[in-house]
């Protein structure tokens, strides 16, 4: 059902911003370098991401040489396993939480956020977070 699918990701984002929030408020020069860089590097593997679809090369958001599709629980393993080290989750993963977050703006259809990025200012600054956020409040708003 197509209408539950969106409303899932609806509850997705909400949560994610709910979470979001509370980071800000507990650390914000941190979270919003992250943010940044999420917006930044998160939007270029976005880009390379359907560049890819366009020419049927199968790539997506959670790749590695050996694995395609990973879940991203599986990096925590991954730490816990010694494989990563915690800097992973700031140096690496903006890549590709940025990236799911522009592919869930494709799903929820969300009007103009490429047009939004693109009218940022260094006085004024957008991020993904504040797309979503932005759009969130204004769907949960009206139902």
């Amino acid at each position: 059902n197509s209408k539950k699918s969106r409303e899932q990701l609806l509850l997705f984002a909400k949560q994610y911003v709910d979470i979001v929030a509370k980071r800000l408020e507990n650390n914000q020069e941190y979270v919003l370098s992250e943010l940044s860089h999420e917006t930044a590097e998160g939007t270029a593997q976005y880009l390379t991401i359907k560049a890819s679809q366009m020419v049927g090369y199968d790539y997506g958001v959670m790749y590695f040489d050996n694995i395609t599709n990973v879940p991203f629980l599986d990096i925590f393993q991954q730490i816990d396993a010694g494989n990563f080290s915690v800097q992973y989750l700031y140096d690496k993963m903006p890549y590709q939480t940025g990236a799911q977050l522009c592919l869930l703006f494709d799903e929820l259809d969300i009007p103009n956020w490429q047009e939004k990025l693109n009218a940022q200012t260094l006085e004024y600054p957008i991020n993904l977070y504040d797309i979503l956020k932005e759009y969130v409040d204004d769907t949960l708003s009206e139902e």
